[in-house]
């Protein structure tokens, strides 16, 4: 279930009201045609997270009032908050949210709720089911950092994955990201295996009784990690740090003389 638009109209309609304007006053204020307020009124279309954040300024309202009227302690519903805005965000954005996921138990679903650490947000054209957080400098030689996100698409079994792709595999009860590869026997009995992209990191050997693939990676998202701040600029000592050491009669001798010195430029520059 999406946003209700007509809700979300009336509330701009009742905000409008509450300010003691019409719709050619919000109109022009936004910069809008009064056709575009009319329309956003009467809930016809969704409407922009760019122009709601426009009323919501004009109007005095937050943007989520807009979306949710007057919400209830975060405390008492947060779960269904949340759930609300993540509707919210997908119907005003081309995107769609997916959990991100901790450890996964075997036996339990990908997709179980008790799995989830947050949301990620992906466009509709990525088919990502889950994203999972990756720990550690394993897979930096194909790019994928510590701390970045991997976008998963779920699979059913390691053996219908093409050898090469990136994986998101349940070994020892643990999630890891590897690439899958396979290791060829003339005689029969393929080995598959589990290599990082270091070669600190040794291949691990699938166990098929008990590891499982839980999904292969489709897309990488960069998370940016805090920057080390620059130094401060460094400042100009005062004048009473530059004296600082120096006897009363010495301290007296160097004012006078940078006070001849000012004087002296004064003179110049009105010259």
């Amino acid at each position: 279930m999406g946003i209700d638009w007509r809700t979300v109209g009336d509330r701009i309609r009742r905000a409008r009201e509450a300010v003691g304007w019409d719709q050619g006053d919000l109109a022009r204020a936004a910069q809008v045609s009064n056709s575009t307020v009319s329309r956003d009124e009467n809930g016809d279309r969704p409407i922009s997270a760019d122009r709601l954040h426009k009323y919501g300024r004009l109007l005095h309202r937050d943007i989520k009032w807009f979306l949710f009227g007057d919400l209830p302690d975060p405390s008492v519903a947060r779960a269904a908050v949340a759930d609300a805005v993540e509707r919210a965000v997908s119907d005003i954005l081309p995107v769609k949210p997916i959990p991100i996921l901790g450890t996964i138990p075997a036996g339990r679903p990908v997709d179980a709720e008790e799995n989830r650490e947050g949301t990620a947000w992906i466009t509709p054209d990525v088919p990502g089911d889950f994203a999972l957080r990756v720990r550690g400098d394993s897979m930096v030689g194909a790019g994928i950092q510590d701390g970045d996100l991997v976008v998963c698409q779920k699979v059913e079994a390691w053996q219908a994955v093409p050898p090469g792709r990136i994986v998101a595999a349940l070994v020892g009860g643990e999630v890891t990201v590897k690439f899958l590869v396979v290791d060829p026997n003339p005689l029969g009995g393929d080995r598959w295996l589990l290599r990082a992209a270091n070669p600190a990191y040794p291949d691990v050997v699938i166990d098929p009784s008990q590891d499982r693939i839980q999904g292969v990676v489709v897309q990488v998202q960069r998370v940016q990690l805090p920057t080390t701040p620059p130094p401060p600029p460094e400042t100009r000592p005062a004048a009473e740090d530059l004296l600082a050491g120096l006897t009363p009669e010495q301290r007296r001798s160097v004012l006078v003389l940078i006070e001849s010195y000012r004087r002296a430029n004064s003179r110049s520059s009105g010259s």
